[in-house]
């Protein structure tokens, strides 16, 4: 398995799924798309995640924040060169609509046009168009 784009992540304390600790002092942190379908009703089925992996072959999903409770098998991840753009839970403007602002509900992958697209609450709604990279702009912090 490609390892681009990853880094090392120390400290982390976790759950399994059955609720039993789990903790390593280090495993190697990247971005992905989850192809468990098994994971469909969770909203991870060929969604973009962010995980770790253990050292025993299984990658604990990071983002969207699951507590350490949901781990997949590394055959399972298919990961990407780099990061998406964006991250769950991060404010962005949208570009074709000046003042409208989402938050990054959902990052999915588009196989065919392999890249990352979004999907956005705005004003407490969920919208169902697809927001690609170029259609989303970050929003600068003060300070």
């Amino acid at each position: 398995m490609c390892f681009s784009g990853m880094q090392i992540c120390c400290g982390k304390e976790m759950e399994n799924r059955m609720g039993e600790p789990v903790h390593r002092d280090a495993f190697l942190v990247g971005w992905g798309v989850c192809v468990d379908i098994g994971y469909y009703g969770e909203g991870l089925y060929q969604g973009v995640v962010q995980y770790g992996m253990m050292d025993d072959g299984r990658a604990v999903i990071m983002q969207p924040e699951s507590g350490g409770k949901i781990q997949v098998a590394e055959k399972d991840l298919l990961p990407l060169s780099a990061p998406p753009k964006f991250v769950y839970g991060e404010q962005v403007l949208v570009i074709s609509h000046p003042g409208m602002v989402g938050t990054v509900l959902k990052i999915h992958w588009h196989f065919k046009e392999e890249r990352c697209f979004y999907t956005l609450l705005v004003d407490g709604k969920i919208r169902s168009k697809r927001y690609f990279d170029n259609d989303l702009k970050k929003i600068k912090k003060n300070g």
